[in-house]
């Protein structure tokens, strides 16, 4: 269900990407791996989405995989 789980693309280079969404509320909790190695971590969680953040950034486009809790 996309409402509270997806996969987004994170370009070459970039160490961000905003996720919006239109929820009812905040989600209690956010989780989130990357598809290469990297840490991530989520910032800016409000019931219009959030941040996802990477310690390194990929040397191609790839995907962080997360999931919203309530």
């Amino acid at each position: 269900n996309d409402s509270f789980r997806a996969a987004e693309t994170i370009k070459s280079g970039e160490t961000t990407v905003t996720v919006t969404k239109n929820w009812s509320s905040a989600p209690v909790s956010v989780t989130a791996s990357a598809s290469y190695d990297t840490y991530v971590w989520i910032t800016n969680i409000n019931q219009n989405g959030f941040t996802l953040n990477v310690k390194n950034a990929s040397l191609q486009e790839s995907k962080i995989y997360w999931t919203a809790i309530w």
